[in-house]
C-alpha cells in the first residue's frame, strides 16, 4: 500500500503539487483533533522539488495524505523548520480541529464584543455542534473565516443555549459540550475531494456505528501484528460535582451519582465556571459522570495495511470486534462490540495503528 501525498493551497483549497516525503506521520480521531509531521528533502533533486518556501509556509498550505483516492488525513502546516546542514524541511501538521480552538463564537468582532449574544433554542446535540461551526466559519463577516465544511441538516431537540460574548467561548468549547454532555453526539470532520477537485470536510455525526470490522486472531492468516489491552481505573469517579457560575454559597452545583456502582466511593469535581443555566449544568455533569463511572478498557491494535482490512476500510466510530479462543488473557469467542476512536500511520510504511475503547463487560 502506497500513500499519495500532496500540498493544498488554503486560499483556493486546490492542490498545488504532489510530493514524496522522506518520512511522515498522521492520525485521525473521533471527537478530537490530531496532528502529524513530515520531513522533505529540499533542492532540485529532492522530494520537495525546486519550489520550497512557497509550498511550506505555515497556514498558507496543508498536507493531504491519500490511499486509493480516499483522503486519510488533511493537516495544516503550523510550523516549518529548515535544516541548512541536511537541506531538509520538517513540517508540523494539525488538522481542522486545531482551528476550532482558535475561533471565538461572536456576532460582534469589535471592542463591543461584550454585547454579543448567540441564542440556540430547541436543538439537539448535533445541531448545537452545527451552529458552532456555522457561526465560527461565517465568511459574511470576514472572508478569512471561511472553511469548506459540508454540514448536516438541522434537527430539533430540547437544548436551549446562550453564548455570551464576554465568556469568549470558542467553537471547540461548544463542540466539547455537544459531545460530552448527557446525550452527546460523536463528531468526525472527514476530509475529501469535492466535485470540483478542491478540498472540503464533511461533518459526520454518529455516522458509522453500523459499520463492522472484525479479526479472527485464531485464524492461520490475519493482518494483526500487535495487540495491547489496558484497563485503567485511576480516573474512576462515581460521584461527580459539576460547579457552575458563582462563588461560595451562591455557586451553582449539580451532583451526579452512578446508580448501583460496584466500586468504592470515588468523588471528583468539574468546573464549568461560565455555565449559568441549571439544565446545561445538569447535562454537562451527567455526561462527565457517565464517562468516568467505571474502569476504562483501551485496546491498541496494529495491522499490516497491505492486507485486508486495510486503512481504506477504516471509518471512525465503526464497530470493532475480535475472536481469540486460545489466549490466556482475552476471553474466548468473539469479543463484545468496541468503537474505533482513532487510527494513525506513517506516510512511508503500511502499518496502521488502531485505538478503540469500551467499558465494563465484553
Amino acid at each position: 500500500m502506497a500513500y499519495k501525498v500532496c500540498m493544498v493551497d488554503t486560499g483556493s483549497w486546490s492542490k498545488i503539487t504532489d510530493i514524496e516525503p522522506l518520512s511522515g506521520s498522521w492520525a485521525r480521531a473521533l471527537n478530537g483533533g490530531r496532528g502529524g509531521s513530515m520531513t522533505l528533502q529540499a533542492g532540485e533533486d529532492g522530494s520537495l522539488g525546486p519550489v520550497i518556501r512557497s509550498t511550506t509556509w505555515p497556514l498558507e498550505t496543508l498536507v493531504v495524505v491519500e490511499s486509493d483516492s480516499r483522503i486519510e488525513f488533511a493537516g495544516f502546516v503550523t510550523t516549518t523548520n529548515y535544516s541548512w546542514k541536511s537541506k531538509q524541511v520538517t513540517l508540523t501538521l494539525n488538522d481542522i480541529w486545531w482551528i476550532f480552538g482558535k475561533r471565538f463564537l461572536l456576532d460582534n468582532r469589535t471592542s463591543s464584543l461584550t454585547q454579543s449574544q448567540l441564542d440556540f433554542d430547541n436543538v439537539d446535540s448535533r445541531t448545537l455542534a452545527k451552529r458552532a461551526i456555522e457561526f465560527g466559519t461565517n465568511e459574511e463577516s470576514l472572508p478569512e473565516y471561511y472553511l469548506p465544511i459540508v454540514l448536516p441538516p438541522d434537527a430539533s431537540g430540547t437544548i436551549k443555549r446562550t453564548v455570551y460574548g464576554y465568556d469568549m467561548e470558542t467553537i471547540q468549547d461548544l463542540l466539547d459540550e455537544a459531545m460530552n454532555a448527557e446525550g452527546g453526539v460523536d463528531l468526525d470532520f472527514r476530509p475529501r475531494w469535492a466535485a470540483d477537485g478542491t478540498l472540503e470536510w464533511v461533518m459526520e455525526t454518529n455516522a458509522n456505528k453500523t459499520r463492522l470490522l472484525e479479526w479472527d486472531l485464531d485464524a492461520d492468516e490475519h493482518n494483526v501484528t500487535d495487540f495491547d489491552f489496558t484497563v485503567e481505573g485511576e480516573g474512576i469517579g462515581n460521584l461527580v460535582y459539576g460547579l457552575g457560575e458563582g462563588s461560595e454559597v451562591d455557586m451553582k452545583v449539580h451532583a451526579a451519582k452512578t446508580p448501583d456502582s460496584v466500586y468504592l466511593a470515588l468523588e471528583r469535581s468539574v468546573s464549568f465556571k461560565d455555565i449559568k443555566n441549571t439544565d446545561t449544568l445538569r447535562r454537562r455533569t451527567n455526561g462527565e459522570m457517565a464517562a468516568t463511572n467505571g474502569a476504562i478498557r483501551q485496546i491498541s491494535m496494529t495491522i499490516n495495511g497491505d492486507e485486508r482490512p486495510n486503512v481504506g476500510d477504516l471509518y471512525l466510530g465503526s464497530t470493532i470486534r475480535w475472536k481469540a479462543d486460545n489466549d490466556p488473557w482475552l476471553l474466548a469467542g468473539w469479543s463484545g462490540e468496541w468503537e474505533l476512536l482513532e487510527y494513525s500511520g506513517s506516510m512511508t510504511d503500511p502499518e496502521v495503528k488502531l485505538e478503540f475503547q469500551g467499558r465494563e463487560g465484553d
